[in-house]
């Protein structure tokens, strides 16, 4: 499977998993976002083939700080104890910012995955400026547009999971477009040396 693809699985798709000890009750992500950020990060560092995949490059640069920090947050309690007692010393300022990021995460979890389909917007973005250059790519031009209307899609759906109660999971319906959205993402990109393997066209 390509690394890519891999990455935005982690991004958009949300895998709970609730810890219970004494006086201790988290919710973990078992697929934290911050290691799809951080593959798409390694993946995109060879591959900014035009403006547009640089400015994806810059913004999941930013991402991977940030889901990183939404990470820690959640699981700190799993942290060595040196660290527990940083947090709760000279590092108070620290454990305030965490402990806002893991309030949002829990309470406002729609934010995320809107970043996370706005980096997947941007990505088929890059793409069709990358099939734009000659006219005889028409249907994979076809597929990066497909691929933005169901990223706004999944947008639409993080927003309203925020602004929305449902008397389902939001996940009904962000889950089937997010996993069609990688299907037209790698139709999309599965003729592009670039994009698969790093290699830039002569």
């Amino acid at each position: 499977m390509n690394i890519i693809l891999c990455a935005f699985v982690f991004i958009l798709f949300y895998l709970p998993f609730t810890y219970q000890a004494e006086s201790i009750h988290e919710i973990v992500d078992v697929m934290p976002d911050f290691i799809g950020y951080l593959l798409l990060w390694f993946m995109l560092e060879k591959r900014q083939i035009n403006g547009r995949m640089k400015f994806t490059y810059t913004a999941v640069s930013v991402m991977t700080v940030v889901s990183f920090l939404v990470f820690f947050a959640e699981a700190r309690f799993l942290a060595p104890s040196v660290i527990s007692d940083f947090l709760n010393g000279d590092g108070m300022i620290l454990n305030w910012i965490l402990s806002g990021l893991d309030y949002l995460s829990l309470t406002l979890g729609g934010v995320f995955l809107m970043l996370g389909a706005t980096i997947l917007g941007l990505t088929f973005f890059s793409l069709l400026e990358y099939w734009e250059r000659e006219e005889k790519y028409k249907k994979e031009r076809i597929l990066c547009i497909a691929g933005l209307v169901l990223s706004g899609i999944i947008l639409l759906c993080g927003l309203g999971s925020c602004l929305v109660i449902l008397p389902f999971s939001w996940n009904w319906i962000t889950y089937p477009v997010a996993a069609l959205s990688l299907i037209t993402l790698w139709a999309s990109m599965r003729d592009s040396d670039e994009m698969i393997n790093g290699i830039r066209r002569t």
